[in-house]
């Protein structure tokens, strides 16, 4: 309301603006790209101009592959234009753009930039096997005062229950209701995942050991490399200062994650890449392979097996695994010292047709009830933290 009221009659040349909206094209009942189209509206309304045609991201598929694709046939085509069309107007560069012919150099530095800045990888430093390193997580360690995803808290699992399995011909699907405990109370205050009504909880996952294995294998080490990150990029990947290997690739690397077209096109400019392997990664089409299958990384990298990286190229390469939130399904009026979570596990088809596992929902299926006594195992629980409600 405030744009289109507003009015851009005194401004000399209205602004130029571009819109690409996001949704979910499931949402069927006129919401679907709602957002944007206002956005769009208020802007024409208000006196502005149109760069290109609006994007749609939709996050039924792959929102990033749609704005990708929007970005470059749309997008960065129209704004070359605008500015040669300025240029050519005030008959000198406009002030801060290169102008006239040079736009098309200055873009191509820019992309050249961008693509290095893609490429740079974390400074790491391995050092052979034998050197000690703290785990990533430790679940014997002390708990938190207050879990966050920085430190969560290895929270004991204490009861599951399978809701309900249906398995049909090409269909499966099963949910699992699980319950945590909330951890012990410091000095009389809240426990470690002490939550309220509208709360998630955030669960930080791990990948299982055998995914874990057969990267191990591909990349050609043991796991039992310490890598040491000696600059920046510490804070960058959320790295300790001396990581295992294997323990790398266990929580910081999200080696199921569905491949995206820029991943491919990056191992494709990798050094000594067979020209047989770089026609199939320039000529993959994620976007249609990724409505029958699962594309994963590691598909990729067993198929197209002159691609060779070292470790800190493949950290650069691989997307850093992110918490995954879920809604609690129990009153914390009624449990005080639980937590409930019901999950849907899905079960899918990867691009070479094996059985496809979620990362998050799997690691909470692979965890086992905690004894009553003793010490817990790794895999008696899951490190988890509470996301408060915004509302």
């Amino acid at each position: 309301a405030g744009l289109a009221g507003a009015g851009l009659a005194a401004v000399a040349a209205p602004p130029r603006f571009a819109v690409f909206g996001c949704g979910n094209s499931n949402y069927c009942d006129g919401r679907y790209q709602a957002v944007g189209k206002k956005v769009e509206a208020a802007l024409l309304r208000a006196g502005a101009r149109e760069v290109c045609a609006r994007g749609e991201g939709d996050d039924k598929g792959e929102i990033e592959e749609d704005f990708e694709q929007w970005e470059e046939k749309m997008l960065m085509p129209a704004l070359v234009a605008m500015l040669e069309a300025d240029a050519g107007l005030s008959g000198a560069a406009v002030s801060g753009v290169v102008a006239g012919g040079e736009v098309r150099e200055a873009r191509a530095e820019v992309a050249a930039a961008a693509a290095a800045a893609k490429a740079a990888k974390p400074n790491l430093v391995v050092f052979p096997v034998g050197k000690e390193a703290r785990p990533v997580h430790d679940h014997l360690g002390p708990a938190p005062e207050v879990a966050t995803p920085e430190t969560p808290f290895f929270a004991p699992l204490v009861s599951r229950k399978e809701l309900f399995r249906q398995i049909e011909p090409g269909f499966f699907r099963e949910a699992i209701h699980f319950e945590f405990h909330t951890g012990p109370k410091h000095s009389g205050g809240p426990a470690a995942l002490e939550y309220k009504a509208g709360d998630h909880i955030g669960i930080v996952p791990r990948n299982e050991e055998e995914v874990v294995e057969r990267y191990l294998k591909r990349l050609g080490m043991s796991g039992k490399e310490v890598v040491s990150v000696t600059d920046g990029q510490q804070a960058e990947h959320s790295l300790a200062r001396e990581n295992r290997v294997a323990d790398l690739l266990a929580w910081s690397c999200d080696l199921t994650g569905k491949v995206k077209r820029s991943t491919m096109a990056r191992l494709a400019e990798l050094p000594g890449v067979s020209p047989v392997d770089k026609g199939f990664l320039k000529g993959f089409d994620v976007k249609a392979e990724s409505k029958r299958a699962v594309v994963r990384l590691i598909d990729i990298l067993e198929h197209a097996k002159s691609v060779q990286m070292d470790f800190g190229t493949f950290m650069n390469i691989c997307p850093k695994t992110q918490s995954r939130f879920y809604s609690i399904s129990s009153s914390p009026e009624m449990f005080r010292d639980t937590v409930h979570v019901t999950a849907a596990v899905p079960h899918s088809k990867t691009l070479f047709g094996e059985d496809f596992h979620g990362l998050t929902t799997n690691y909470l299926k692979n965890s086992s009830v905690a004894p009553g006594s003793g010490q817990l195992s790794e895999n008696e629980g899951v490190f988890a933290f509470i996301r408060p409600s915004k509302f």
